[in-house]
């Protein structure tokens, strides 16, 4: 083998040992690139993970909360419209000049917890009344709502 062709063997030798270090290095690269892209993946569902987590405490302690302070509210009012129980009570009055069962309802519908024309039909049923004419000087049965 003269000079020249140990060159040229020389020189395929280190064109071989190139690629092979290229290749070599391009397929480390690769594998770094593919841990490093599996490591952000991980870090993301382990994040979702926990976030997750947090949620559902979240949804947990609202749902909770608000069962239980709802419903102890909701006993509490009960109780205040319990203790507060009105009573119906009827008493007479006399007509004035110038009342009809209008202004009368109007005056009272509120505190019998009747709007004014169901006043004025429960007036005309309590009173045998056949029309919603009165007339003054007339004693007239009335509704009313007391503690």
């Amino acid at each position: 083998m003269g000079m020249s062709q140990r060159r040229v063997v020389a020189n395929q030798h280190q064109k071989l040992q190139n690629d092979w270090q290229e290749k070599s290095s391009l397929h480390i690269n690769k594998r770094i690139a593919g841990r490093r892209i599996l490591y952000v993946a991980m870090e993301r569902r382990a994040r979702r993970k926990k976030l997750h987590k947090i949620a559902m405490a979240l949804l947990m302690a609202v749902a909770f909360f608000s069962g239980f302070f709802g419903r102890t509210l909701f006993d509490a009012y009960a109780k205040e419209e319990s203790d507060h129980e009105l009573q119906r009570y009827y008493t007479s009055i006399q007509l004035e000049p110038g009342d009809n069962l209008w202004k009368i309802a109007n005056r009272y519908a509120e505190k019998a917890n009747y709007t004014a024309a169901e006043y004025v039909e429960e007036l005309k049923r309590m009173n045998r009344l056949p029309s919603e004419q009165v007339h003054s000087g007339e004693y007239l049965t009335i509704v009313y709502l007391a503690e």
